[in-house]
């Protein structure tokens, strides 16, 4: 697998960043699967964090200016990017051979990670959806396109291409759901001391708002805990009451936009070795979900 040299992202950042020298890099954070992170301190003993991400430019600027409106319109901690000195959310930089990948550095976001009990969970998306509503980001990323895309090839193909245009039809379809930015991923909540921040904005998406409550809800482990925080959503959000009736229909859309993700990776499993056995796993996982059993 491809990993971004440390010392390209640091001559990067002293060349295109205004922060007090010298410029220490940690060794390599815990990145997502699709970036690489490492944390950033400058001589004043400020941190940061550098994110290179293996995505389109418009792709990672959309999240980037996501938390950068959410931070700014509202009190919520969204780790938000540092521009450079030029006013540019990202550089790009050589990655694989031929390609070249964005490069961005994050406000580092002092605190824990937090494992939100299931009321606590649905206080934090009526913020982050308040603050959401107030955002103007063109998101990059289009899920429906995503999951119709028939010219990207997929494993299993020929049994998981039909749960995905069936999904998509089932929202699409479906009339009067509001439409918004969404953060669109399972929450990466930290606890720091002005309460409960969230980091990692790549996953933005324009969906209907309950893509959220979905995503958050699937993400809970036990049907109890997957109740309480409906519940506690329920007597929240600001949504019409009939809202929520779909929520079944959202809950598949994201099923089935994990099983795309995965089903990619499986194709391509030589790429992704770190997660070879795990994303192998989650397509049977998930297509048996859809009734439909592949064969190893």
């Amino acid at each position: 697998m491809f990993k971004q040299d440390a010392a390209i992202i640091h001559d990067a950042l002293v060349r295109y960043w205004h922060l007090p020298q010298p410029v220490h890099l940690s060794d390599s954070l815990r990145g997502g699967v699709t970036a690489d992170v490492w944390l950033v301190t400058d001589s004043c003993g400020e941190r940061y964090v550098a994110k290179f991400i293996y995505d389109s430019r418009s792709a990672a600027e959309a999240g980037l200016r996501t938390a950068e409106q959410v931070e700014a319109n509202s009190d919520l901690v969204a780790g938000a990017p540092l521009r450079t000195h030029d006013g540019e959310l990202t550089v790009m930089l050589p990655s694989v051979p031929g390609e070249r990948h964005p490069l961005a550095l994050l406000r580092h976001v002092a605190g824990t990670p937090a494992v939100l009990g299931p009321e606590e969970r649905a206080d934090l998306l009526v913020d982050v959806q308040a603050a959401l509503a107030r955002t103007h980001v063109p998101t990059a990323h289009k899920v429906f396109d995503y999951l119709s895309d028939d010219s990207i090839d997929i494993a299993y193909a020929d049994q998981i291409r039909p749960i995905l245009h069936e999904c998509v039809d089932q929202v699409l379809t479906t009339e009067g759901l509001a439409w918004g930015t969404c953060y669109g991923d399972r929450p990466e909540a930290i606890r720091t001391e002005r309460g409960i921040g969230i980091v990692d904005w790549g996953g933005v998406l324009h969906a209907p708002v309950l893509w959220d409550v979905a995503q958050w809800m699937r993400s809970l482990e036990r049907e109890e805990d997957r109740q309480l925080f409906l519940s506690a959503y329920r007597a929240k959000t600001a949504l019409p009451a009939g809202e929520l009736t779909h929520l079944g229909k959202l809950t598949r859309l994201c099923s089935a936009h994990e099983l795309r993700f995965r089903a990619f990776r499986v194709l391509r499993a030589d790429h992704y070795a770190d997660s070879r056995k795990q994303d192998a796993e989650a397509v049977m996982s998930l297509a048996r979900a859809f009734g439909v059993r592949l064969s190893n």
